[in-house]
């Protein structure tokens, strides 16, 4: 009996290196027109997330700026730069310089994109 492997042609998948988060196609597609994202860890439940901010959203004061991190558009991906918050994933996995692999689910009630952190299940220490 074969075992299928999985692609990454619909599947959302991040990339974390040690200076930012690259998203391929699929997962660059849920943030589509938007310049800005906001990242967050629950350390309770040992996720990341990666939410969507229209420009609707910061010209009526919903989200506060400081909590602003800019998305780079690529052909096939979208790249968010931030050492910071990468040094505070980096308490729950070991990213390494050619980087982490992880799949995203996509919460359609938040708008966000999840990754688990949880080194059990990432393969982590």
């Amino acid at each position: 009996m074969f075992k299928w492997a999985t692609g990454n042609t619909y599947a959302l998948i991040v990339t974390v290196y040690p200076t930012n988060l690259t998203l391929n196609t699929p997962s660059a597609l849920k943030l589509k027109d938007a310049r800005y994202c906001m990242l967050g860890i629950d350390v309770e439940k040992k996720q990341a997330a990666i939410k969507a901010v229209k420009k609707e959203e910061i010209d009526l004061g919903l989200v506060p700026l400081e909590n602003l991190h800019r998305i780079s558009y690529g052909k096939g991906y979208a790249r968010i730069s931030n050492k910071s918050f990468i040094a505070d994933l980096g308490r729950f996995i070991d990213i390494k310089d050619e980087g982490v692999k992880l799949p995203l689910t996509y919460d359609e009630s938040e708008k966000m994109l999840i990754m688990n952190i949880d080194s059990n299940t990432t393969g982590g220490d």
